[in-house]
């Protein structure tokens, strides 16, 4: 690939980055106008856009938020002795999404009254039945007794491990979010839309990101997936996700190709988010880019 845009983010021993290629010389016809509508450039026509009314429709949205949490993990936990991987569960088969904040914010009250730590981040994971946990990461805590723990939170079970020797916290507990028993992914079908699924103490540390290449052992990468955007059934572009464990002696690389048809009208948003076009931050790079003849039609 030649010119190509590349995004890396920096999460401690984790390495992870974007490679974006579009091809042809064309001007993009459709842009976006706000939340709720988009332009034809060439008619002038404004078009509503459809949303998603639970997340089983927009998945795609999902693993990005799920990648997000990944990155945010690994440049926070990286298996040390001090860090903890706790589950909180209910008694009853508790399904009310309200009273799941409402209990894990008065629990952190309680928590930060009788055990010191850090920092943390959680997560909310949906059951097959409708119930829900808790996943929880503490930073700066070697240790916790479970009946302690299971008085603190009040509302059923506990479970506590020890992230010690997992080089790739993220992907760690990505898995239990993303995955069912015995289906690669069934979980992302059962978060409603508009669910926050992620929330962490205001002194996290996030992926440090750097725009351009950069140079990183070829014998550490551990994953690469090559997606080739077509639409009508023609290649416009190719994005290739790539992760590297500096700590892993000799790791094997899974690799994957994909292609993705995409509606025509979607075809520069797609670019754009994928690029991460933003005025506050690249965007004048990024422009520069586009125009000098990496553009959709």
């Amino acid at each position: 690939m030649s010119n190509i845009y590349q995004k890396w983010y920096k999460c401690k021993h984790i390495f992870e980055c974007t490679k974006t290629q579009a091809s042809g010389n064309h001007l993009a016809r459709y842009r976006r106008i706000d939340k709720e509508h988009y332009q034809d450039i060439l008619t002038g026509q404004i078009y509503e856009i459809t949303h998603s009314d639970n997340r089983g429709q927009s998945v795609s949205e999902l693993y990005r938020t799920i990648r997000r949490l990944r990155m945010m993990i690994n440049a926070n936990f990286d298996g040390s002795s001090d860090e903890l991987f706790i589950t909180l569960t209910y008694a009853e088969n508790m399904k009310d999404t309200k009273r799941l904040y409402e209990d894990f914010k008065a629990f952190m009250k309680r928590l930060k009254r009788k055990v010191s730590f850090v920092s943390y981040i959680t997560a909310v994971e949906p059951q097959k039945r409708g119930a829900w946990h808790h996943h929880l990461l503490l930073k700066g805590c070697e240790y916790i007794d479970d009946k302690q723990l299971a008085s603190i939170w009040g509302n059923g079970f506990v479970k506590i491990r020890k992230t010690t020797g997992i080089d790739n916290v993220g992907a760690y507990v990505s898995a239990y979010l993303v995955n069912t028993e015995g289906k690669k992914a069934g979980r992302l079908y059962l978060y409603p839309a508009g669910l926050q699924l992620y929330r962490h103490s205001r002194n996290v540390h996030k992926p440090v990101i750097q725009v351009g290449a950069l140079e990183v052992p070829q014998d550490k990468k551990v994953f690469e997936q090559t997606s080739v955007i077509c639409v009508e059934g023609q290649p416009v572009a190719e994005s290739i996700s790539e992760q590297y464990n500096l700590k892993r002696e000799s790791p094997k690389c899974t690799s994957k190709t994909k292609a993705i048809e995409i509606p025509f009208r979607n075809v520069n948003e797609y670019l754009k988010r994928n690029l991460k076009r933003s005025k506050q931050r690249e965007g004048k790079k990024l422009r520069e880019w586009f125009e000098g003849g990496h553009r959709l039609e």
